[in-house]
C-alpha cells in the first residue's frame, strides 16, 4: 500500500507530462486541466489499490494508456455533439468548433499512422514494435515472448523502426507541420 506522500510524489512527477500531452492536442485550457486531472486521478487510484497495482508492470506505459484512452473518449464525445453557431449566438461557439475539428484531425492522423504501421510491417514485426515502443516491454522479455534471441529482437526493432520512418514519413511530417 502506497502512503499519501508517495502518491503525492507520483502526482508531482507525472502530472506535468500528462498536462503537456493534453495541452498539445486540445485547445481549451480548462478541458486540458480537466483531462489531465481525471487521467492522473485514475492512475493514482489504481496505483494506490494493492490489487490493481500488482498488475501494473510499467507505470509510465500504463499512465500513457490511460491518457490516450481519455483523449480518445474526449474526441468521441466532442464529435457526437457538434456545435452550430447561428447569427445571434455567442462567438465562443466558433472556438469550440475549432477545437473539435483539431481533435478529430488528430484522431484521424493517429488512425492513418496505425494503418501505415500495419501495412508496412508483418504481423509479428508489428506486434514486436508495438510491445517495444507503446507497451515499453524490454527487449529481453520480448525475446522470450517471441522466441527469438536478445540480439535478434534488438535487430528486428531497429530495422523495423527504420522501415517505419521511411514508409510513414509523409504522415509524420503532415502532423508535425500542422502543429
Amino acid at each position: 500500500m502506497k502512503t499519501q506522500s508517495e502518491l503525492n510524489a507520483i502526482w508531482e512527477e507525472f502530472y506535468p507530462m500528462v498536462y503537456g500531452y493534453f495541452f498539445r492536442r486540445v485547445t481549451s485550457k480548462a478541458e486540458v486541466e480537466d483531462l489531465a486531472s481525471v487521467a492522473m486521478s485514475q492512475f493514482v487510484m489504481n496505483i494506490a489499490n494493492p490489487e490493481t497495482s500488482k498488475r501494473i508492470v510499467n507505470q509510465k506505459a500504463y499512465l500513457w494508456k490511460i491518457a490516450h484512452n481519455q483523449l480518445v473518449d474526449f474526441i468521441r464525445r466532442k464529435t457526437r455533439n457538434p456545435i452550430t453557431v447561428g447569427y445571434n449566438d455567442d462567438i465562443t461557439g466558433i472556438d469550440q468548433q475549432t477545437e473539435d475539428m483539431r481533435s478529430s484531425h488528430y484522431l484521424a492522423w493517429q488512425i492513418d499512422m496505425q494503418k501505415c504501421f500495419q501495412n508496412s510491417l508483418k504481423d509479428v514485426d508489428y506486434n514486436i514494435i508495438n510491445d517495444a515502443i507503446i507497451e515499453e516491454i524490454p527487449a529481453q522479455e520480448l525475446a522470450i515472448k517471441y522466441n527469438y534471441s536478445y540480439d535478434n529482437i534488438r535487430q528486428k526493432i531497429s530495422r523495423n523502426l527504420k522501415k517505419l520512418k521511411v514508409s510513414c514519413l509523409d504522415l509524420w511530417k503532415l502532423q508535425n507541420n500542422s502543429n
